[in-house]
Parts: structure tokens; C-alpha cells; sequence
């Protein structure tokens, strides 16, 4: 049985396609020395998810997945426990997955990223921001820490393009969307990179056409949002970008932070 570490090290990566990418969540798994880490866009059935080569790395695993798009998943050197599979727009796709694992409630999350505002998808977006504000509304006061982390397909502010006057009003970056990420955020949740430092967020996805990773056109998009207990525990965060410049990788890079256990003292900011 694991000891209870001073800090815990939670990672969150879109993998685009988790079978093709094993071998590097596995090599991120193990140098980046993540304790809890949340996937998506695994693109895989359940049936064939790699539960058993997980385990064999030091992993439990909770998994909810489609074949050739959506599939979410947590994976934990610790039992997982109060899993739930959540249709949070009623679609029925498989986007996002909550669980609790080494006293931190965690909730791994795949946002529709929208395609046109004249599309069904835009709408699916939006809705789905609805229901995550309502689903995790309890949990601001909630005594267990808990996370969301994962891709949220909305670059909040302008600074978190690299071309801000070019992408203004586009989907990622439009108003109806960023509103409804802020009314999360008012309600009571920080993200992780805010709670560390106050300057321009670090991007976490180039598209792969296009030469945006040469050129470094790149969008921060992924995020870790946390209730007040856990915002306490924080102590680090960053992004993994180089991930991004291996071959046959995902157009994602991943996040990584670090959480005070509630045992430890965490430092004031």
C-alpha cells in the first residue's frame, strides 16, 4: 500500500487517440512522477481500453470511451472510488468522468469544442458549460477537494492566443462561450495557473496544420479548475510543452500540478 506523499502530482493531457499514444502517457507517466492523471479524447471503446497495461505502469483506471472520438479517463496510483459517468448535455457522449481517489474528488472533462456557431455542435458546447456549472455548483463547499481538469476548448482571455485581434470572436474564443466559463469561475473555482502567477498562460495546443507548433501559434486551452479547499493545496503548475514537439504526438500538450496533502501545510501567496 502507498504511503500518503507530502504533495500529490496530478497531470491532464488530451491524448488524441490513447492507443496510438500509450507509449508516451506511459513515458510521461513515469518522468513527470504523476500520482492522478486525467485523459481525454482517448478514442477508445471500453472494451479495449489498456486497463491491464495501466495497472502493470502502477495505475487504477476509470474509463468512459467511444470508438474514433470522445472517451475520457482517470487514472490513479490509488483505488478509485464514487465513479460516475456524466452526460452533462444530454448527448450521450462520453466527455466527462468524476471519481475519488487519495481524499481529492476529481473530475476529468472533454468540452465539445464547437466547430461553427451555426452548428449543433456550437450548441452541444454551450450546453454543456451549462450543466457543468450546475453539476459542480455543490462542490464549492464541499469539504473534499475537488479538481476539474481537462480540455476545456476555450481560451479565456485574449492573452491566451497568440494572435488575439486574429481569433477574437471565434469559436474558442467567442463571447458566449468565455462568459459561460467565467460564470464557473465566479461561482467559487480558480484555475490552477491564476492561483500560481499573474502573466500570460503558457499555450497548450497547436493546431496540426499549418506549421503552428514551428511557428508557435498556439492557444491555452487546457486548465485545472479548483474549489476553494483544494485552491488552498496548491503549490505548483505547469505545462509540459515540449511533449508537443515528439513525433506521432497528440496536438495537446499536457498540465501538470502539485497539491499540499491535507496533512501539510501549504504556503501563503
Amino acid at each position: 500500500m502507498l504511503i500518503s506523499p507530502p504533495v500529490v502530482r496530478i497531470g491532464c493531457w488530451n491524448v488524441n487517440a490513447l492507443r496510438v499514444r500509450l507509449p508516451l502517457v506511459e513515458c510521461w507517466l513515469k518522468t513527470e512522477h504523476i500520482d492522478i492523471a486525467l485523459l481525454q479524447e482517448t478514442k477508445v471503446m471500453d472494451k479495449d481500453f489498456p486497463e491491464n497495461a495501466l495497472k502493470n505502469t502502477g495505475y487504477y483506471s476509470a474509463f468512459w470511451g467511444q470508438k474514433s472520438y470522445n472517451g475520457v479517463a482517470i487514472l490513479s496510483r490509488w483505488p478509485l472510488s464514487d465513479v460516475v459517468h456524466l452526460d452533462l448535455n444530454d448527448t450521450g457522449a462520453a466527455r466527462c468522468i468524476q471519481a475519488t481517489t487519495q481524499g481529492f474528488r476529481v473530475c476529468c472533462v472533454y468540452i465539445p469544442q464547437g466547430q461553427e456557431f451555426d452548428r449543433p455542435a456550437f450548441r452541444e458546447k454551450l450546453s454543456f458549460l451549462n450543466g457543468l456549472f450546475h453539476h459542480i455548483a455543490p462542490y464549492v463547499q464541499d469539504y473534499t477537494p475537488t479538481i476539474i481538469g481537462g480540455d476545456f476548448n476555450i481560451a479565456l482571455n485574449d492573452e491566451d492566443v497568440w494572435d488575439g485581434d486574429l481569433w477574437r470572436n471565434r469559436v474558442m474564443c467567442s463571447i458566449p462561450e468565455r462568459k459561460r466559463l467565467r460564470k464557473i469561475l465566479w461561482n467559487g473555482w480558480t484555475m490552477a495557473q491564476w492561483r500560481i502567477k499573474h502573466q500570460k498562460n503558457p499555450a497548450t495546443w497547436w493546431a496540426y496544420q499549418h506549421g503552428a507548433w514551428r511557428k508557435q501559434h498556439g492557444l491555452c486551452i487546457d486548465s485545472f479548475l479548483l474549489s476553494p479547499r483544494a485552491s488552498d493545496l496548491l503549490s505548483r503548475f505547469w505545462v509540459s510543452q515540449h511533449w508537443r514537439g515528439e513525433q506521432h504526438t497528440s496536438d495537446h500538450a499536457p498540465i501538470g500540478m502539485e497539491l499540499y496533502t491535507r496533512n501539510t501545510t501549504s504556503p501563503t501567496f
